[in-house]
């Protein structure tokens, strides 16, 4: 994804752009092979491509659009790696990836039992990286997920691959340092503290399919015969050989034969995110809470025609607050795009027609966005950014003033557009109007229950009666405003046309006159 230009490039044949914003498709160009990855740099897009002959190039494009090549490089180390088609590929057993470490781009490629590492040094003046390790000595007959780790448990940072798949038809994660490229497999040290892995019923964890990091946290889903179980791991005392299972727990919803095809984390959301997929069925997305690891949302795929959509990956842009999930239906891929903000409650739950109510909007994923604005229904309002779970919204004039209430949904947008559906429903009701109060007066030293007649009452959690004076004639010593409310139990709703309203006893007087008014 690029959000400063605002694109999502999409390898396959041809290389295809799309737009962010709505999934439009932009622009197509034909790179003479396949686009197996690529990431956005600070002055181009770096695209890793396997040409028609096997050969593997870097083609450097321009930020932006129209689309334009700038260079096209070998790899170091490219190798030609053709083979016949008839054969079906286990899972796992080619790997292909690459990272942006740094400004330096580095390739892994896994095949044939053996992982090859190579690098192309944003400075051609200096020397890469390039080695390669057999499958027996990592301890990893089959790659599916890889990482980028940096370690920041001492003064000295170390930078690490994190490589996860299955060894010997046991689940598998190794340790790569590009220091000392010595592997070291984290599932010996972990096994112990993964009882369900070993399970009676749900069998073996067979395989890492997911793999994802927050935090110098590490989460795993481990895939078994009959089911799946998520783990967080602490990576906080690595460099004391020392790993931790914080908590694992099977993944609810998961059957049997399922496997992974993408994880991520998002840390303001405090959530993880799982696609997973059965064979002859659409993908499903589970979204995970971070410390439970229990799901509470989750998005299945459709079946378009005979073709199941399938999740192919998942990137989000944390600035933008979107994630985007690449899926395939048949040969024809679709970019969904979904906000990682949302909104889960408001209150009070209801306001005046005229306007002017402060609304506590309640939700997750929240960023201080200079564009953010909260929706009642078709009218914008500014927000103000409280926390990530908080935000306070101010009622705009509502369309109508009718004796029946009326409902509109509150949403949220961080940027223009791009606004929430989560259809939290926010009641306006007409302005209470009083007819009578009774008594019309009292003493100041005693408390006093005062019956309000009128009608537009609404029976709330919120309902409150205010005593005030006129602008410019609150004394210097004395009172000028009093609010009492229901939570209280001062402000007491008794029909949709009388209420009890109880002014406590005062220290001082109110000025001469003194309104009173009620809101629900």
């Amino acid at each position: 994804t690029d959000e400063r230009e605002r694109l999502l490039y999409t390898g396959g044949l041809p290389l295809i752009v799309f737009s962010s914003d709505n999934g439009a498709t932009l622009a197509t160009l034909d790179l003479k092979g396949m686009v197996r990855d690529g990431y956005v740099g600070q002055d181009a897009v770096v695209l890793f491509v396997e040409q028609h002959n096997g050969t593997k190039v870097l083609v450097r494009l321009a930020r932006g659009l129209p689309l334009q090549t700038l260079s096209v490089t070998h790899t170091r180390g490219a190798v030609q790696h053709r083979r016949r088609q008839f054969r079906p590929l286990a899972l796992g057993s080619v790997f292909s990836q690459i990272f942006d470490i740094h400004g330096d781009m580095y390739w892994l490629y896994f095949a044939d039992g053996l992982l090859r590492v190579s690098s192309n040094p944003a400075d051609s003046t200096k020397p890469g990286v390039e080695f390669s390790l057999n499958s027996t000595y990592m301890g990893l007959d089959a790659l599916r997920s890889a990482k980028v780790w940096h370690s920041t448990a001492n003064s000295h940072p170390e930078t690490s691959f994190l490589l996860a798949g299955s060894h010997a038809g046991q689940w598998e994660v190794v340790v790569l340092p590009l220091s000392t490229r010595q592997p070291h497999p984290l599932r010996r040290i972990v096994v112990s503290q993964l009882p369900l892995c070993d399970a009676q019923g749900t069998g073996p964890c067979t395989s890492t399919g997911g793999m994802a990091i927050g935090n110098q946290v590490l989460y795993l889903a481990l895939e078994q015969q009959v089911g799946m179980i998520v783990a967080r791991l602490g990576m906080e005392e690595w460099d004391n050989g020392n790993v931790s299972v914080h908590y694992h727990t099977p993944l609810e919803g998961v059957g049997k034969d399922t496997y992974v095809t993408a994880m991520s984390v998002d840390d303001l959301l405090e959530a993880v995110f799982i696609a997973a997929h059965v064979k002859d069925e659409p993908s499903t997305i589970f979204k995970l809470n971070q410390t439970t690891l229990l799901p509470y949302g989750v998005i299945r795929m459709k079946m378009r025609g005979p073709y199941n959509e399938i999740v192919q990956g998942i990137t989000q842009d944390p600035t933008l607050r979107r994630l985007y999930v690449l899926s395939a239906v048949g040969n024809q891929p679709t970019i969904i795009t979904l906000l990682l903000y949302s909104v889960v409650s408001i209150n009070p739950p209801l306001a005046d027609v005229t306007g002017g109510t402060e609304i506590l909007v309640k939700g997750e994923g929240f960023t201080n966005s200079p564009d953010l604005m909260c929706y009642f229904g078709q009218v914008t309002s500014p927000a103000t950014w409280v926390s990530s779970t908080m935000l306070l919204c101010e009622t705009p004039k509502g369309n109508v003033t009718t004796d029946e209430c009326a409902t509109e949904s509150l949403e949220v947008a961080l940027q223009p557009g791009l606004v929430t559906g989560n259809e939290v429903q926010l009641r306006r009701t007409p302005t209470p109007t009083i007819l009578e109060v009774k008594p019309d007066r009292s003493y100041f030293n005693r408390s006093q229950e005062v019956e309000v007649i009128g009608y537009g009452f609404v029976s709330t959690e919120h309902f409150k009666c205010r005593w005030y004076s006129s602008p410019g004639s609150c004394p210097v010593s004395g009172h000028c405003e009093v609010t009492v409310t229901a939570a209280q139990g001062l402000a007491r709703l008794i029909s949709a046309t009388r209420a009890i309203c109880t002014l406590p006893a005062l220290d001082a007087p109110f000025p001469n006159p003194t309104f009173l008014e009620v809101t629900c």
